[in-house]
């Protein structure tokens, strides 16, 4: 049996790749199981580190307790955001070297997503709009960490190499996850987005099944909806959400007056509560963690346990997992392309099933869908 081992560098992204795989997937913060663990022997585990938006010079301190359980299994898998953001390059250089491995396989790209990769860079693909280059020149990337990076294949790795292949469709991910059958490929740190996790996931035999579904809860409480992101494009989703499905139970911007509101609505039985935590001011990144966390601990003590999250962001997700005592998280199969599903393990909201998203992702009507898929109703967008 293959045992694939997934770091992250958020929660969001550590679910929707864990949902690429068949089973109840185990999603441990910050640290892996103990060797002891029955999750240990997991054909699929992950760990979640918030390494994303942290200096570099911390990130050994973050990483080396997950560096044994890493490289213990037969495959290690770094998740990388597909944008590119926070310290993606640092990361993999660090663990490249830390846990020894031959070479890197680099493929971020995630078509189903608008990610591709071509000519040197990730790009971010928008109907009837040109290519947008993110990030740096990926080759100069790694050369900035001591790694050689062509886009052609080698037989075999050579130390420090990578290999950044051009990706454009699943196809091509795909053909890249089936250089597995190849020898010595399953040595190499393989890199990507969720995309490249589907495609691994398809190569083993791993996808979920078709009728996969969470398991009926018997919390009775509201379907709840959080985000805390700045992404412009969540903001438009906001609005065609509340055009298509307004709720008395809102707080926005992170008022502290209508997280009061919607905090007593929801006391009194209201369905459908939503919490905007993100106050469109200019901030620190500290200073906005800070009041993240704080709303989010307001909102775990007052809240009823619900029946359903939907949550939009990593950082707000671990904000949950940390005020709630959330142990970690059993990851299922997604109900909605670029979402993550997983049922909170441990803490005052045990058993709430979570239904996760980075912010930067989606079509205008993506929260619109997924409050209607939650819901079930068929008149749910024309808001009857």
């Amino acid at each position: 049996m293959t045992r694939l081992r997934i770091l992250a560098d958020d929660l969001t992204g550590a679910l929707d790749t864990a949902a690429a795989f068949a089973g109840e997937v185990p999603v441990f913060i910050d640290r892996p199981p103990a060797a002891d663990s029955p999750y240990w022997q997991a054909a699929v585990s992950v760990v979640a580190t918030p390494t994303r938006d942290v200096l570099p010079a911390t990130l050994p301190d973050t990483l080396t307790p997950t560096l044994d359980w890493f490289v213990a299994g037969d495959l290690a898998y770094k998740k990388v955001d597909s944008l590119l953001r926070g310290n993606t390059f640092a990361e993999i250089g660090w663990l490249r070297a830390a846990g020894k491995f031959p070479g890197v396989i680099f493929a971020p790209a995630f078509p189903g997503q608008g990610r591709i990769t071509t000519d040197n860079r990730q790009w971010v693909v928008k109907p009837g709009q040109p290519p947008e280059a993110v990030a740096q020149p990926l080759r100069e990337a790694f050369s900035t960490f001591g790694m050689t990076a062509a886009t052609t294949p080698a037989d075999r790795l050579d130390d420090n190499a990578s290999w950044i292949p051009e990706v454009r469709t699943d196809a091509e991910l795909d053909a890249i996850a089936a250089r597995l059958d190849m020898p010595h490929a399953r040595r190499a740190l393989w890199c990507g987005s969720a995309g490249l996790a589907q495609a691994i996931a398809r190569h083993e035999g791993l996808t979920p099944h078709a009728d996969a579904s969470p398991a009926a809860t018997d919390i009775d409480g509201p379907t709840v909806l959080i985000s805390a992101s700045f992404q412009p494009v969540l903001y438009a989703q906001w609005e065609a959400l509340k055009a298509a499905a307004p709720t008395p139970a809102i707080a926005e911007r992170a008022r502290p007056d209508e997280i009061a509101a919607a905090l007593a609505q929801a006391q009194q039985g209201a369905a459908d509560v939503r919490f905007d935590l993100s106050p469109r001011r200019e901030m620190t990144q500290t200073e906005s963690l800070a009041l993240l966390q704080q709303n989010i601990e307001r909102i775990a003590a007052g809240l009823p346990a619900p029946k359903q999250l939907m949550i939009v962001g990593g950082d707000t997700l671990l904000a949950i997992c940390r005020a709630t005592g959330a142990e970690a998280l059993l990851a299922g199969a997604s109900i909605q392309n670029g979402w993550g599903r997983a049922t909170l393990v441990g803490g005052r909201w045990h058993g709430t099933h979570c239904h996760s998203r980075s912010g930067a992702f989606g079509k205008p009507d993506d929260l619109i869908q997924m409050m209607q898929r939650l819901r079930r109703d068929t008149n749910f967008e024309k808001g009857k």
